[in-house]
């Protein structure tokens, strides 16, 4: 199937775009962007924000939820883009996302500059992600920490890992490398 674009949706001259098949851009999307590379059946549901100065790609079967924020360049520590503060007060930095296979994106969510979300992974909604997400994890506010492990068999199938001692492990390597905030 071909992808479908919302016409509501709003793509700027400068956005190059390499759609795969099956790829969804709903409405009210907002993208601004070097390059937004969607994989096989990807898809972006309503007023999703992308932009910045830097490449994104969506993985196969990825979903981004409503209202979510990726932002391939921020201006200020914060975040958040302001052309208006003094010189000395002001940090540029820019990075690519990769969003992985069949990774959700919940709603409200924002990827910030250089942010790698692992294949499977699922971003609960209001999360705030300033550093990469391993494979195969369930990450939610308020607490930040994991919620669960799944962990892919040989055969392809995906199971819950639900001993303690794994999800421990999970949660002081993402602590110990401040992932998420």
């Amino acid at each position: 199937m071909d992808p479908i674009i919302y016409e509501t949706s709003k793509i700027t001259k400068g956005t190059k775009l390499t759609l795969s098949d099956d790829t969804v851009i709903g409405d009210f999307c907002f993208i601004n962007c070097k390059e937004l590379v969607m994989l096989d059946g990807a898809q972006l549901n309503r007023f999703v924000s992308i932009s910045g100065r830097d490449r994104v790609v969506i993985g196969r079967g990825a979903t981004v939820s409503n209202y979510a924020s990726l932002k391939t360049s921020t201006d200020t520590p914060y975040g958040a883009m302001n052309d208006q503060a003094p010189d000395d007060q002001r940090r540029v930095r820019s990075g690519e996302i990769i969003i992985g296979n069949n990774a959700f994106i919940g709603e409200y969510a924002s990827i910030m500059p250089g942010v790698a979300v692992g294949d499977g992974t699922v971003v609960g909604a209001y999360t705030y992600v300033s550093k990469d997400i391993p494979p195969w994890l369930i990450v939610h506010p308020p607490s930040y920490r994991t919620i669960s492990v799944f962990r892919r068999l040989a055969d392809g199938v995906v199971m819950k890992d639900y001993p303690e001692d794994a999800r421990k492990m999970a949660e002081e390597e993402i602590i110990r490398k401040g992932m998420i905030r």
